[in-house]
C-alpha cells in the first residue's frame, strides 16, 4: 500500500514534469527569438526578463515538487532510486531561489503591463520613457528587490545530520525548520499577510487597473480610427497580446491567492496548493503560444531558428487582390521606385505656352509642385510550501 497519494502522484509528479519539459524548452525559444537584433526594443527586454526568471521557475519547482514525488513512486513500486541525487540537500537553496523568482515574476508582469499602460494611454511619454536602457535597469531592479525581500528564506530550512544504531553505526541526513520558521509571529506576519498582500492584493490590484485602462483606451481609439496604418495595427496587436499574458497570469494564479487566503486563517488546503503548484508552472510554461499566436515577426523568427534559416510559406492571396503585391520581385522594383522618387524633395514641372498675339515673343509660365516626404506582456506566484513534506 503506497503511503503516497494518488492525487499527488499525478500532478505533482507526472503533470508538473510533463509541463516542466515543455517549458523549459519554450523559454528557451523565447530567448533565443528575443535575443535577435530585429527584437531589441523595450517591452521585448522586459519579456526576456520574464522567460529567464520562468526558466528558475521552472527548474525549481521540478526539484522541490516533481523529482522528489517520482522518486517516492519509483521506489514504492519499482524499487527504482535515484537517490544518489540528495534532493532534499538542494532544497534550502532551491527554495528560496523559487520564492525569489516568483516575486521577480509578479513585479515583471507589472512593469510589462505599465509599459503597456504608458504607450497605449500616454504616448507622448512612450519615447522618453519606454526605452531599452530603462527596461534593462527595470529588470536589473526588480531581481535584486526580490532577491532582498525574500533574504530570509534562505534560513527557514535547515540540513541536519543524526547517527542512529539501527544496524551498526547509520547516519540520517534529513531536512527541518529552523526556528525562525517555526516562530508564530514571523509566520503570521511574513510568510502570511505580507505574503498575501505584496504577492497576489498589491500586484492583482495594479494589473486590474492597467488592463481595464489598456483596453478602454484601444476600444476608444479603435472607434475613433476607421482606417489604421501598419504601425497602429501593430501597436494594438502587441498591446492586445500583453493583456492576453496578464489575464491568463492572474487566472492561473488565483488558485494559489485563494490557497494562500485559506491557509492564513488557518485552514489545510493541501489538494489545492497542489493544483495552484501546477497551474504556476503552466503559466511559465505558455507564453511561447501567446506569442506565436499574436505577434507576426516573433512566429517568422521563431519558424525560421526551428527550421535552420528557412523562410516560413508565403499565406494565399485573396481573390481579386493584386497576385504580384506579395511578389518579393515586384515589392523590390516598387521600393526602388520609391527611393527615386524620395530622393527629390522638389519636382518641377515647366509648362510653356505661345502667346497668339505674337509669333516672335512668347511667354513661359512655370508651375512648381512640391512633393513632401511623409514621416509621421513562481511569474507566476509560486505558492507557499504548505503541502511540501519536511
Amino acid at each position: 500500500m503506497s503511503n503516497l497519494p494518488l492525487f499527488e502522484v499525478i500532478v505533482h509528479g507526472f503533470l508538473i514534469c510533463i509541463v516542466s519539459i515543455i517549458g523549459l524548452l519554450g523559454n528557451i525559444i523565447c530567448l533565443a527569438v528575443l535575443s535577435k537584433d530585429a527584437m531589441r526594443n523595450s517591452i521585448n527586454c522586459l519579456l526576456m526578463g520574464v522567460a529567464i526568471i520562468d526558466l528558475v521557475l521552472i527548474t525549481s519547482a521540478g526539484v522541490l515538487f516533481s523529482l522528489p514525488t517520482l522518486e517516492t513512486f519509483l521506489v514504492e513500486h519499482h524499487g527504482v532510486s535515484y537517490g544518489w541525487l540528495d534532493l532534499y540537500r538542494f532544497t534550502p537553496l532551491v527554495y528560496p531561489m523559487a520564492m525569489t523568482a516568483q516575486t521577480a515574476s509578479v513585479y515583471l508582469t507589472v512593469a510589462i503591463a505599465f509599459e503597456r499602460y504608458i504607450v497605449v494611454c500616454r504616448p507622448f511619454l512612450s519615447r522618453q520613457v519606454c526605452t531599452l536602457g530603462r527596461s534593462q535597469r527595470c529588470v536589473v531592479a526588480i531581481i535584486i528587490c526580490s532577491l532582498l525581500y525574500n533574504i530570509t528564506r534562505f534560513f527557514e530550512y535547515e540540513l541536519v545530520q543524526d547517527t542512529v544504531d539501527w544496524d551498526g553505526n547509520t547516519t540520517l541526513v534529513y531536512l527541518r525548520s529552523s526556528e525562525m520558521r517555526e516562530n508564530p509571529l514571523y509566520v503570521k506576519i511574513y510568510i502570511n499577510w505580507m505574503y498575501m498582500v505584496f504577492m497576489y492584493m498589491l500586484p492583482f490590484s495594479i494589473l486590474l487597473f492597467l488592463n481595464l485602462r489598456i483596453g478602454w483606451e484601444l476600444r476608444r481609439a479603435r472607434l475613433a480610427r476607421i482606417h489604421m496604418t501598419s504601425a497602429q495595427k501593430n501597436e494594438e496587436g502587441c498591446a492586445i497580446m500583453l493583456i492576453i499574458v496578464v489575464m491568463i497570469f492572474m487566472l492561473f494564479n488565483a488558485p494559489a491567492m485563494v490557497s494562500n487566503i485559506i491557509e492564513a486563517f488557518g485552514f489545510e488546503a493541501v489538494e489545492l496548493t497542489q493544483v495552484s503548484n501546477l497551474l504556476v508552472v503552466v503559466n511559465s510554461s505558455v507564453n511561447i503560444f501567446v506569442y506565436n499566436i499574436f505577434s507576426r515577426k516573433f512566429r517568422q523568427i521563431c519558424f525560421g531558428l526551428l527550421t535552420c534559416g528557412r523562410n516560413p510559406p508565403l499565406s494565399r492571396v485573396p481573390s481579386g487582390q493584386d497576385p504580384g503585391r506579395n511578389d518579393p520581385k515586384t515589392s523590390l522594383r516598387r521600393l526602388a521606385k520609391l527611393q527615386t522618387l524620395n530622393a527629390h524633395d522638389v519636382i518641377a514641372r515647366a509648362q510653356i505656352s505661345t502667346s497668339s498675339a505674337s509669333k516672335d515673343n512668347y511667354v513661359q509660365s512655370v508651375s512648381v509642385e512640391t512633393i513632401g516626404t511623409g514621416t509621421q506582456s513562481y511569474r507566476g506566484v509560486l505558492t507557499r510550501l504548505s503541502s511540501y513534506s519536511i
